[in-house]
């Protein structure tokens, strides 16, 4: 099975946020090394907890730090920016490291209502099209004719590249599947989110698949927040940072990520063990051995059908957080 990563550089309590970057990129080269498929980085505008909030200009660096792994935007959120703007960057990121370079797009805003109007220039207009918006992109990149009048008579530079970016949209709910599968993009699904989606959304896609310049066959991806470890014990004492963040995140408050010492002494009230395990019943966070893992993910494949395993371990130890993804790898990368 193909193996991935995802990465919001999310800042633990005890480090700055320089700090956290420097362990992303140390991260990468570790996941470089074990034979990751790919490291996507996100967008988050404005935010007190994740560092990510320009992923082509991460993208770009970790290309050049790494050396097999491909790199890209887990995602990209179109509605702030120009179609021409956004071929442009990731045509000279592949033109930088071809057959590497992955495009996710993502129609969310990736922030709150000032960062939005901020990003906007003070201009309040929604767009209206985000579909027709990436038909536009993916039509840039590839040099095939625009169907918006206003990018017939422009080219996206440079031109002429060998091996264009893959193209990706994310998704959340299941409602963009079928017209991912139209656009000839891969389908990555952010399991993660918590949002309850049909057991048949890949299948929906692959029913609705077109091939294209970016894909010649669907290719699809779920992504889940895992913390396997080598012990049930320690996955538990591991993960209960991130099921603190992720509840008090339920109830709109962001803060830093705890370490597994200071979180161990925080007793949790009774609405937040039962938010934790119902989040570990959907299958939103998985923890536990890496055997334990390994068959919750398999469970999850067949159920879904999916290509890609992508990872998010948002761990405040590295070491932890290192060791999470190897066993995670070892375990199911032959499977």
């Amino acid at each position: 099975m193909q193996l991935s990563a995802l990465d919001l550089i999310s800042r633990p309590k005890a480090k700055s946020l320089g700090q956290a970057y420097q362990d992303s990129v140390q991260l990468a080269q570790a996941l470089d090394q074990m034979g990751y498929q790919r490291i996507w980085y996100a967008e988050h505008h404005g935010s007190n907890t994740h560092g990510s909030s320009a992923p082509e200009i991460l993208a770009a660096y970790i290309a050049a730090a790494t050396q097999k792994i491909r790199v890209g935007t887990g995602g990209t959120m179109i509605m702030h920016y120009s179609p021409l703007k956004v071929a442009e960057v990731f045509k000279s990121i592949a033109t930088l490291a071809p057959d590497r370079v992955d495009l996710g797009i993502g129609r969310a805003p990736g922030g709150g209502p000032e960062a939005i109007y901020a990003l906007g220039q003070g201009d309040p207009h929604w767009p209206d099209d985000l579909y027709q918006k990436t038909a536009t992109i993916l039509q840039l990149i590839s040099e095939e004719e625009r169907t918006d009048p206003l990018y017939q008579r422009i080219e996206a530079s440079p031109r002429g590249l060998d091996y264009l970016p893959q193209a990706w949209m994310l998704g959340s709910s299941g409602n963009s599947a079928a017209y991912t599968g139209r656009l000839g993009m891969g389908y990555s699904f952010a399991k993660f989110f918590g949002v309850k989606a049909p057991d048949d959304i890949f299948t929906h896609y692959r029913q609705n698949f077109r091939p294209s310049a970016f894909h010649q066959e669907a290719q699809t991806m779920s992504t889940y927040m895992v913390i396997a470890a080598d012990s049930k014990e320690e996955a538990d004492y591991q993960a209960k940072a991130l099921e603190i963040a992720r509840f008090e995140q339920a109830q709109n408050r962001f803060n830093p990520i705890l370490s597994a010492e200071e979180a161990a002494d925080i007793k949790l009230s009774a609405q937040a063990q039962q938010f934790i395990q119902e989040q570990s019943k959907r299958r939103i966070l998985v923890k536990g051995s890496a055997e334990e893992v390994r068959d919750i993910l398999l469970e999850e494949k067949e159920r879904y059908q999916f290509d890609e395993i992508m990872v998010y371990t948002p761990l405040a130890d590295q070491a932890a957080r290192r060791r999470s993804y190897q066993l995670i790898y070892d375990h199911l990368a032959q499977a």
